[in-house]
């Protein structure tokens, strides 16, 4: 106990004995007023970004719901309600069909789940994508599996366009394979390849919205540990615009999404610039011209 105080003591003493620069009071003003700037360019952009997150998931349930028209204009079912009709999954555009997704896959590729023990990683085997690839880039970190395990598993390739959606432990999440990716999935995806009725991109965001989550919800079997199961899967049934109307939805939201992307890239750079400043103006090794000197 004793010893515990003393070494309390002696730090305490090494710690009086510190020397902290310390700049003059109107220098300290200065140093404040540059942080606090940068303070507020981050506040503002952050504000910005979830303004813009918000726009987003009205906008989504508006084009989820009522569509874009040959125009590039939410259809009104309250001025037109003729452009509506009543569907299994509630009111939509006439023009849309309620189709399941088997339907909207390719017959030559039936939707199924990939490797069930991709083994241990081959620096020049068939890269293998798992659940947690679906938030990267589709490069890094990737497993790679031997190519015979790969081969026994051909059925489960996949290419880009294709969409993998996570079916087990992880529910729902959903990505859309890029064109730089060829290669094969673990048994914790499932491979849809869209047919010429679907358009991947738009298919991506109606998974990822809620009434797409909720829809694969429907797909979930087990207790202990959900999965989705590749037979409902398969029977689930969407409101699909036509081909062109989905490629208006998914160009919209993707504009949005890249406007939402580069706020976000925005004020990380802002935060690391305060991150480098603070190193550089709490030490004195920048020092605040005085032509900033406020109050």
């Amino acid at each position: 106990m004793g010893s515990t105080n003393s070494h309390t003591r002696a730090r305490s003493t090494e710690t009086l004995g510190w020397r902290v620069p310390c700049p003059s009071r109107a220098e300290q003003i200065r140093v404040a007023a540059v942080l606090n700037t940068v303070d507020e360019a981050i506040a503002k952009t952050e504000a910005l970004i979830a303004k813009l997150k918000q726009v987003r998931a009205g906008l989504l349930h508006d084009l989820l719901t009522r569509g874009l028209d040959e125009h590039g204009q939410l259809r009104d079912p309250v001025a037109h309600p003729e452009q509506f009709r009543d569907s299994p999954l509630g009111r939509v555009p006439r023009e849309w069909e309620v189709l399941s997704l088997e339907s909207v896959n390719e017959t030559s590729s039936p939707i199924c789940y990939g490797i069930v023990q991709a083994m241990e990683f081959v620096p020049d085997g068939v890269p293998v994508l798992t659940i947690r690839d679906l938030l990267g880039d589709f490069a890094t970190g990737v497993h790679r599996t031997a190519k015979n395990i790969d081969a026994t598993y051909a059925r489960s390739r996949v290419r880009p366009g294709d969409v993998l959606i996570s079916i087990k432990g992880t529910i729902g999440r959903v990505a859309l394979v890029p064109r730089h990716f060829q290669g094969n999935i673990s048994r914790d995806l499932a491979r849809v390849r869209p047919n010429d009725r679907l358009q991947g991109a738009f298919f991506v965001h109606l998974l990822r919205s809620a009434r797409g989550q909720r829809i694969l919800e429907q797909a979930q079997v087990g207790t202990t540990r959900a999965e989705l199961s590749i037979a409902p899967l398969k029977r689930l049934r969407f409101a699909f615009p036509l081909p062109n109307e989905q490629h208006r939805i998914a160009r919209v939201l993707d504009e949005h999404d890249e406007l939402i992307r580069s706020h976000e890239v925005e004020c990380d750079k802002i935060g690391k610039l305060k991150s480098g400043l603070m190193a550089d103006l709490l030490t004195g090794r920048v020092r605040v011209p005085k032509s900033l000197e406020i109050g």
